[in-house]
C-alpha cells in the first residue's frame, strides 16, 4: 500500500521548541505545512509509505488577496507533478493490497 497525497498549502513555523526538534529528528526538515504534516504523521505512525505533493507559485500580481493569487497556480502544479508522478507508476512497482 501506498499513499499519494496532493496539497496545496502555506509553511508555517513551529513555535515549540521540543516539537520543531522531533519534527527534524523525523522528517528532517524545520518547517512544516500543518495539512502535510498530518499525512506525514498518520502514515509513520503506521508503517505506511507516503509521498506529498505540494504545489507552488511563483506568479506575481498586484492588489490581489495572498490565496487568490497563489492558489489557483500553485493547484495546477501540484495537479501536474502528481500526474507526472503516477504516470511513472506500473503495476510492477505498486504493491497490491
Amino acid at each position: 500500500m501506498f499513499l499519494v497525497c496532493l496539497i496545496y498549502g502555506f509553511d508555517e513555523g513551529c513555535l515549540n521548541e521540543a516539537y520543531g526538534e522531533f519534527i527534524y529528528d523525523i522528517f528532517n526538515v524545520s518547517t512544516l505545512d500543518t495539512s502535510d504534516f498530518a499525512i506525514a504523521m498518520t502514515c509513520f505512525s503506521n508503517n505506511i509509505p507516503y509521498i506529498v505533493f505540494r504545489g507552488i507559485s511563483s506568479e506575481l500580481k498586484h492588489n490581489l488577496p495572498f490565496a487568490r493569487l497563489f492558489g489557483p497556480s500553485g493547484n495546477k502544479n501540484a495537479v501536474k507533478v502528481t500526474a507526472a508522478f503516477l504516470g511513472l507508476l506500473n503495476e510492477n512497482n505498486v504493491a497490491n493490497p
